[in-house]
């Protein structure tokens, strides 16, 4: 009977201590999360996996839809981690979704005390998104070849770059500053080109193309190639007018409500993946 009693006793201590243990995450160089439902609003949808922690950082993927057709952004500093209380965020970086499009964000805390850990709270803000119609910032028409070096308005400062002129092709570059506050959306295939004695409008050769983003401050190269039948005009000769039509808009971010997960071990997942 006292032998039984003593088994029963130890086993229920070994008992106690793997519950310790675990409550504490000590048993786990690992710990993998349950699964948590997306985040989901009118504009952006965020469904997370892959979730876990280890000694020195606490990880998640996201997948995050742009339901809009509007470019969203996503400032990875505003999502912090809440890890036994201690409070800490990402490096500062800013990851654009596309209209319509999807992208996948990886977001690992820093090392803290307490990981790995069973608890993990995340609060996601710093959404934004940019209407793509914004408004046109005019601009005079630069002349080709250029007696005007540089043109200017309160968005921007153009500059030639690079200019390269036959007979049956024309290719511009110029460097573009954005000295405003806003940010400036920028479309090369926008530009189109006038010769003097002739009043048809050419379009440059780029195709389609999506808007760029040009930041307060950055400046960019931007480039405009025209094929034009020497019977018709010789580009060469030909004095030339480029119009840049919506080949710059200016445009706002508008900060969006973000959103919370809470994170808990799942300890199938975890016992699995330390083995």
């Amino acid at each position: 009977m006292k032998a039984k009693i003593f088994i029963l006793s130890v086993f229920a201590t070994v008992l106690l201590m793997s519950y310790t243990n675990l409550q504490n995450g000590g048993s786990y160089l690992e710990i993998h999360y349950a699964e948590v439902a997306p985040i989901e609003t009118d504009d952006y949808r965020i469904s997370f996996h892959d979730m876990h922690s280890q000694s020195t950082f606490c990880l998640v993927r996201m997948e995050v839809t742009n339901k809009t057709s509007d470019w969203l952004f996503m400032d990875l500093s505003k999502i912090s981690f809440d890890i036994g209380g201690k409070v800490v965020n990402l490096e500062n970086k800013k990851v654009m979704i596309k209209p319509l499009d999807t992208k996948n964000i990886t977001v690992k805390s820093p090392a803290v005390e307490g990981l790995p850990a069973e608890k993990v709270d995340i609060t996601i803000d710093g959404i934004t998104r940019m209407p793509a119609d914004g408004k046109i910032s005019l601009l005079e028409e630069y002349p080709i070849p250029d007696t005007k070096k540089e043109i200017s308005n309160a968005d921007l400062k153009i500059a030639l770059n690079s200019l390269k002129k036959e007979t049956k092709l024309t290719d511009v570059k110029w460097d573009v500053e954005n000295t405003g506050k806003l940010p400036v959306l920028i479309n090369e295939s926008k530009i189109s080109v006038t010769c003097k004695g002739n009043d048809q409008v050419w379009p440059c050769d780029a195709g389609a193309a999506d808007y760029a983003i040009l930041w307060p401050g950055e400046t960019t190269t931007v480039k405009a190639g025209f094929s034009i039948p020497g019977k018709i005009v010789d580009m060469q000769f030909a004095t030339m007018s480029v119009k840049w039509g919506e080949t710059f808009l200016t445009s706002t971010e508008n900060p969006l409500k973000g959103g919370s997960i809470h994170l808990e071990m799942d300890l199938g997942k975890t016992e699995a993946m330390n083995k």
